[in-house]
């Protein structure tokens, strides 16, 4: 396990990582295009609109509508997307 935080570490100081972290706290954070990062329900809902699931089903937590997208997109448009969300 301590192995894997040296590679994280890594990853950050590459700037190979993105960190989310809940409750508010990235609130005032910015995208590479210097936009502010959307709430949960928000990210939730441009990421169900990209995998054209309509109508919007707001039901569908973060967590499913992700792996939907990774599963429709692949892992890398999901990063590029977090970090420029015109994709």
């Amino acid at each position: 396990m301590e192995n894997n935080w040296k590679e994280y570490i890594n990853y950050i100081l590459d700037g190979d990582a993105t960190l989310f972290i809940g409750a508010g706290f990235s609130i005032d954070n910015k995208n590479l295009r210097n936009e502010a990062l959307p709430l949960t329900s928000s990210l939730n809902e441009e990421l169900q609109i990209k995998c054209d699931i309509k109508p919007v089903d707001l039901t569908l937590n973060i967590q499913s509508t992700s792996q939907y997208f990774i599963k429709q997109y692949g892992e890398v448009k999901l990063i590029k997307f977090l970090r420029e969300p015109t994709i």
